[in-house]
């Protein structure tokens, strides 16, 4: 209070030095006393360990002065008021640093965060500091701060994104969660989690025309779909370990590891597609298309062994089960190429009912027996023949009059 009325005793001026440092000696102070104050009431010394509650304050307390001052200085312009907010928002992001993220983060300590979902220390130390870090950055753009901006929105992306993580984290071990390896439905919510966020994310980006979101959106839908690949793809590959799905069909942890990532995929592709990312367009249409095509064949595996799907052989009705799985999904991918007028969803129509031939003459000549040889030669004469009269039909003359053909 002492240096706040000396600054004014000396007077208003901006570029008076004397003035200038007696206001950001009275911030300077300000912000020490809360240190010591919360140091007390938290630890009850100097001297004590700061734990995570201690470092959330902190920063919740700094980004949010430095809000304050970032508003206040849109209309004055007045240097400290910058600067404060500058410091301040500096300081958060070390104090986050070296708490939440490294000394004080609840993997490394096995720190306690409550037992109660979402509302836990998890919150204070990560969801409202990226809160805050979001309004600050918004706060910025308005005053044409691109590059704090950008770091403020890169900050408050990755508190969220940690956060969100943490939290699934905590669903699946408590309120002590430490660093023990995740288990199969842990990572597939993750990722699933993070892919959903990456489409979210994105369609922000663009409706707020924000570049440092859409580059964060692209990196989390990258990230996501390699969790996707290596996790329910490799490490818990039904096929190949000895992971339970659930007995319902449908509704197992096929679904959470390869059906819905599969429509958020396709829902990623379609919205990146719109906005001319054609590249992670590419990619995220592979990605559905890879998930859905192996959704659909573990569930007929499913419908056949039950929850373990790595015991037992193939007997023929699973056999050509598959065939009908796969010619159904051609003939769709087909439908929607003849529909929405897509040369790739016909090429890769066409490449899965070769495929199907395939199997028919390499594999289900030699594994079928009796009636069920029968049907699979039969069902894939008569969609060739039907597929050769829609593409007579609609892509052949469609070419004839300058359409494209497949």
């Amino acid at each position: 209070m002492a240096f706040l009325a000396a600054a004014y005793l000396f007077g208003g001026r901006r570029d008076d030095r004397l003035v200038l440092h007696l206001q950001g000696g009275a911030v300077a102070l300000i912000v020490a006393l809360q240190v010591v104050a919360t140091r007390h009431l938290a630890a009850g010394g100097l001297l004590a360990p700061v734990e995570l509650a201690e470092f959330a304050v902190h920063a919740a307390a700094w980004l949010a002065a430095a809000l304050v001052f970032a508003r206040s200085a849109r209309g004055s312009g007045h240097p400290v008021l910058h600067g404060s907010a500058a410091l301040l928002f500096l300081g958060a992001l070390l104090c986050i640093a070296a708490g939440p993220l490294l000394f004080a983060n609840p993997l490394l300590t096995n720190e306690p965060v409550g037992s109660w979902p979402i509302l836990n220390l998890l919150a204070p130390a990560f969801a409202l500091p990226a809160v805050l870090l979001a309004l600050l950055a918004r706060e910025q753009e308005r005053q044409q701060a691109s590059g704090f901006a950008a770091l403020a929105w890169g900050a408050a992306l990755g508190l969220a994104l940690a956060y969100v993580t943490l939290d699934i984290r905590h669903a699946f071990h408590g309120s002590h969660m430490g660093l023990a390896l995740p288990g199969a439905g842990e990572t597939m919510v993750v990722s699933l989690t993070w892919l959903i966020l990456a489409w979210l994310v994105g369609l922000a980006g663009r409706r707020l025309a924000n570049r440092t979101m859409g580059a964060a959106a692209n990196l989390l839908a990258l990230a996501a779909l390699l969790a996707i690949a290596t996790g329910a793809s490799i490490v818990f590959n039904p096929l190949l370990t000895d992971l339970g799905i659930g007995g319902w069909p449908l509704l197992n942890l096929l679904a959470l590891g390869y059906g819905l990532p599969a429509l958020v995929a396709a829902a990623l592709a379609h919205s990146n597609e719109q906005a001319g990312n054609a590249r992670l367009a590419r990619i995220a249409w592979a990605a559905a298309g890879l998930l859905a095509f192996a959704w659909i064949n573990l569930e007929i595996r499913h419908a056949f062994h039950g929850p373990y799907l790595d015991r037992g052989g193939i007997v023929d009705a699973e056999l050509y089960a598959y065939s009908v799985g796969w010619l159904t999904i051609g003939l769709g991918l087909l439908a929607g190429g003849l529909v929405s007028g897509r040369a790739a969803l016909r090429y890769a129509s066409l490449a899965l009912i070769c495929a199907v031939a395939a199997k028919a003459f390499l594999w289900d000549m030699a594994g079928l027996t009796g009636v069920f040889r029968a049907l699979t030669f039969l069902g894939l004469g008569a969609v060739l023949i039907g597929i050769g009269f829609l593409y007579q039909r609609f892509v052949f003359r469609r070419v004839e009059t300058g359409g494209d053909g497949a």
